[in-house]
């Protein structure tokens, strides 16, 4: 489309290529992976709903990133003007990237997830944008005006809170890199090796919890699901609906899985508005009659850490002492 507004034909052979890489892709799915479409998309229509988040609320959590778009959309609106040696192959390129950070975050608005990974593919065309304009600008050396130096100004202010940004959200990746063992995930993996576990699930949204610390002991992971996102979609689907869909029994999945594999442990996230073992004990006398056979070991992080007694998930439980009966005598009046 940029390229049509540019006066390029609309058929060429860098959008044929597009459409054709694009059918190519599409066809591979339908070929060798039909279960992607017949149950994959079903699934994520049915249950992904309970993680959207309102546009209004993204675009308020959102003000760094729909600054930089601005800034790089006057950036490449003024090229014209303020690069007028420059090559004509790098004024195109910068309203490429700002074409695509424009069109990558209205995707991400209109997905209404607010993950931050989301945000990536616009982040980084706006930051290469910035840079290519502020290289481009100092090679130059065109004359200052006053409009030059309020772009300049707004394009420093818009990088520099990227980088502020950035450097909040990486703090706790370097912190844990520097100090691995004061991490979440490896004081976990510390305790499933001190514990000798074998089989390991975690009922929490953080798929952290499941990867990397299955990875990194070899314990074997015992659910179909990598977190308990799907759950919670089917408690969304049952609100919005008054029924959680048939097609998609998540709670009586996740019981089975759990009764069947019996793990030596198990891990609570409390910091979840969701009792995921509560909802699940409710809904399955098989996996409340399990879980109650699990006493807690550790507490660390928000996260509570069971391990199932000798006995296992299905063993009969010991029985139970008779009740203490104490004799009434009866005076007579």
């Amino acid at each position: 489309m940029v390229g049509w507004l540019r006066g390029a034909r609309p058929w060429r052979i860098a959008s044929i290529s597009a459409v054709a890489a694009l059918g190519l892709y599409g066809l591979g799915v339908l070929v060798f992976c039909p279960a992607f479409l017949e149950n994959a998309i079903p699934l994520a229509l049915a249950l992904y709903g309970a993680t959207d988040t309102p546009c209004r609320l993204i675009l308020s959590q959102s003000q760094v990133l729909l600054t930089g778009v601005g800034v790089t959309l006057l950036v490449a609106a003024g090229a014209r003007q303020t690069l007028p040696r420059t090559e004509p192959f790098l004024r195109a390129l910068l309203t490429g990237l700002a074409a695509f950070a424009l069109a990558a975050t209205i995707s991400y608005v209109l997905q209404g997830k607010n993950w931050f990974y989301h945000r990536l593919p616009a982040s980084t065309a706006i930051v290469l944008a910035l840079l290519l304009w502020g290289s481009a600008v100092l090679r130059e050396r065109p004359r200052p005006t006053l409009c030059l130096i309020a772009t300049l100004a707004l394009g420093i202010d818009a990088f520099g809170e990227f980088a502020t940004a950035d450097y909040w959200r990486l703090t706790d990746w370097v912190e844990a890199a520097v100090e691995p063992s004061l991490s979440t995930e490896v004081r976990l993996e510390r305790l499933v090796r001190r514990e000798r576990a074998k089989t390991y699930i975690a009922f929490s949204e953080w798929i952290a919890l499941g990867f990397p610390v299955v990875n990194n002991t070899g314990v074997t992971w015992a659910s179909r699901f990598d977190s308990m996102w799907a759950l919670k979609g089917e408690l969304w689907r049952a609100r919005q609906d008054g029924a959680a869909p048939r097609e998609w029994p998540i709670r009586a999945w996740i019981s089975r899985d759990f009764v069947a594999n019996c793990p030596d442990l198990a891990v609570v996230d409390t910091r979840e508005g969701i009792n995921y073992v509560a909802v699940l004990s409710a809904s399955s006398p098989a996996f409340a009659e399990a879980w109650s056979r699990y006493r807690q070991i550790a507490a660390f992080s928000g996260l509570r850490v069971l391990e199932r007694d000798a006995a296992g998930c299905t063993a009969p439980l010991p029985p139970r002492p008779p009740p203490k009966v104490t004799a009434m005598v009866m005076e007579p009046p």
